[in-house]
Parts: structure tokens; sequence; C-alpha cells
């Protein structure tokens, strides 16, 4: 996805009591945009920011997780009344490669990457310095196709 504004970028301990307030502040960015409809996105920022606290250094001592919220600025988005946004959620690195798994119904987790790889429009990860990032895409409808973008920042 080219051409992106930057509607949040919020960072908090790596501690699993951060995941829910990750979720909370991104649907609260996402509602204050106009977006409706965000049971997937959040879904998936949740499994992630969890991911993340368990999978990687962000859950050690000191550790940190960072979540960037960012929308395509497609010309069509006004008129179609739908807009990409794009989620990263960015951790303090790990050895593992994020690859996703097939549940194992007994199991009480390992869902995380599948549901990503299966509700997600698309998704990918990266890695720069000691950080890894995860990241979704999702199409998600507006309710004010006639949003202003005043005060966020093109990426």
């Amino acid at each position: 996805m080219t051409g992106l504004w930057r509607l949040a970028l919020l960072t908090v301990p790596g501690v699993a009591s951060a995941v829910p307030v990750a979720r909370h502040c991104v649907e609260g960015v996402l509602t204050a945009a106009g977006y409706v409809d965000l049971d997937e996105v959040l879904l998936l920022v949740s499994e992630l920011a969890t991911n993340a606290v368990t999978h990687s250094d962000s859950g050690s001592p000191g550790g940190t997780l960072t979540i960037e919220v960012n929308e395509s600025c497609a010309v069509w988005a006004d008129v179609l009344g739908a807009v990409v946004v794009r989620v990263d959620v960015i951790d303090d690195g790990s050895l593992s490669v994020p690859t996703p798994r097939t549940p194992d119904s007994e199991s009480g987790g390992g869902r995380g990457l599948w549901l990503v790889e299966n509700l997600a429009d698309k998704w990918g990860h990266w890695e720069r310095d000691k950080q890894r990032g995860v990241w979704f895409e999702l199409e998600l409808r507006t309710n004010d196709v006639q949003r202003s973008t005043a005060g966020w920042s093109q990426q």
C-alpha cells in the first residue's frame, strides 16, 4: 500500500496488561477517524500485541511494544466509502520468524497468526535493527466519507 496517513503511534510497556490498552486506543483512534465495524481489526491487534509480549524481547523487563495505525490516502477512498487501514505491531525483536500454524483444537493458544492470515486482506513482517514489525491491512468502511485528514502526518 503506497501513500499512507499516520493516524496513531502508541508505545506501551511489553506486559500483558498493555494489550487491552493498545486495543482500546486503536479502537478510539479508528472510531474518531470515522471507521465502523472494527471487530476484526481489534481482534488482530489483540492477537499481534499478545504475540509480541509472549514471543519477543518486548516481554522482557523494560521491553516495549509500539502500535502504528495508518490509512491509505487513495483518491477513490472518499468515493467508495472504504479505506485500507494498516496496523504495524512493533516489538523488541526475537530469534523466531513469525509463522502461522494450524491451531490445535485442544490447545488454548497458537491461533494469533492463523487468525491474521485468514482475516487480513494482506499481512507480513519486517525487521529493522533490533525491532520486528508484524503488520496487517484491512479494508474498513467509514460512516462519514467526508472526513478531514487535518492534523494527520503523511508517511
